[in-house]
Formats: structure tokens, C-alpha cells, sequence
């Protein structure tokens, strides 16, 4: 019964509007609507005239979403992981071997076992 008057209060010009949104957003993740509650924060965060202490706890409200629920652009939970290799296996695999400065080692004679 207190969202429309909440609402009301979200639109542009409105001094209580980032106040507004964010009460928004927590009664909808209360409620359970993941989508609404995270759209409202990213909103937000993303929004140049949101005060410091509101957009810092928007972007808390995000990670804890992302963390429960996962990213909404993340690739399904079931899909394989493509595997990654690290930075040094990835240029070893692109670049041709230099050739060395040194000197080539001198070859040792095949020594008997002791």
C-alpha cells in the first residue's frame, strides 16, 4: 500500500528520489523479486547524482544479488568452463621460441652408472 506513494517520489527532480529507489529495491529483494531489486540498484549505481553512501550500499545490494542468484548476464550455471591458461603457458603457445645468446651447453659423455 506504500509503493505508490514511493513511487511518486522516484521521479527525476524529486529531492527524495535516490532515497526512494533504494527503498524500492530492498522491499522488492525482501519480496523476492531478484530482477526488480537489481535493476533498481544497478540504476542506482550507474547514476552520476547518487549520493556516495547510496550508491556504495546499490553496489553491495548488486554483489549480494550476483552472489545469490548469479550475474544476469552469466553464462548458465550447467555449461562447461572453457579452460584458461595462465599468462605465461598463453605466450609460450603464440610465440616461436627465440634463439638464446648464450652459447650452446657442452654435451656431457654418457657416464657409466656407479
Amino acid at each position: 500500500d506504500r509503493l505508490p506513494r514511493a513511487e511518486r517520489l522516484t521521479t527525476d527532480g524529486e529531492p527524495l528520489r535516490y532515497g526512494a529507489r533504494e527503498a524500492i529495491g530492498l522491499a522488492a529483494w525482501k519480496a523476492g523479486d531478484v530482477d526488480t531489486a537489481r535493476s533498481f540498484f544497478t540504476e542506482l549505481q550507474e547514476d552520476f547524482g547518487t549520493p556516495a553512501g547510496i550508491k556504495r550500499r546499490a553496489g553491495l545490494m548488486v554483489e549480494l544479488i550476483e552472489a545469490e542468484h548469479g550475474a544476469k548476464d552469466a553464462p548458465a550455471a550447467n555449461a562447461p568452463a572453457k579452460p584458461v591458461a595462465d599468462d605465461a603457458e598463453a605466450s609460450e603457445a603464440q610465440s616461436p621460441p627465440q634463439p638464446s645468446d648464450a652459447p650452446p651447453a657442452a654435451a656431457k659423455p654418457n657416464q657409466p652408472p656407479a
